[in-house]
């Protein structure tokens, strides 16, 4: 349960957006949000977690969208089902691209040194100041803005060099 939670967590804010899209009222996008949250724990088992979940979540939530415009004979659908399923499609290549990115990210994340690595996790994952990373690792302020910028540079280029190779291979 706490892996479904851990999911479910990820996939929401995408999950809404896409049934959002498909409704004109923002109560039904609710509604049938929380039907898809229910169908999904019912079906969890069934889950194939070697595969990206949120593509699974948002095929269930087309469904309910689906039999949603069936029952509902005043709200003519905003989408064809053609058009749900060609939105279902780029959300997962989207999703998909961004796993591929985050893979590279951390690849590349793990080639810088030590020292530039930590000065990013303090900025970014910590939330502190360059000020704040100076003092807590003995250097000046504009060490830590030199050293990320160089950071980020190496990263952007590392992370380019990754994704080029993998859409070659």
């Amino acid at each position: 349960m706490k892996r479904l939670a851990t999911l479910w967590a990820s996939a929401y804010p995408h999950l809404y957006a896409f049934v959002l899209s498909g409704v004109r009222d923002f109560h039904d996008a609710e509604d049938l949000t929380q039907q898809a949250a229910i169908r999904i724990a019912e079906r969890f088992d069934q889950y194939d977690p070697s595969r990206p979940f949120l593509p699974w979540a948002i095929q269930i939530a087309r469904n309910l969208m689906i039999d949603h415009y069936n029952r509902s004979q005043r709200v003519d659908p905003l989408f064809s089902v053609e058009v749900l399923d060609r939105i279902a499609a780029t959300q997962q290549e989207l999703h998909e691209e961004l796993d591929a990115s985050r893979v590279a990210l951390h690849r590349c994340l793990g080639r810088l040194k030590d020292r530039a690595r930590r000065m990013l996790e303090l900025y970014y994952r910590e939330n502190q100041s360059a000020e704040q990373i100076a003092q807590a690792m003995s250097t000046t302020v504009n060490a830590v803005w030199l050293t990320q910028s160089r950071s980020r540079a190496t990263l952007r280029e590392c992370i380019q060099h990754q994704l080029a190779r993998n859409s070659a291979s």
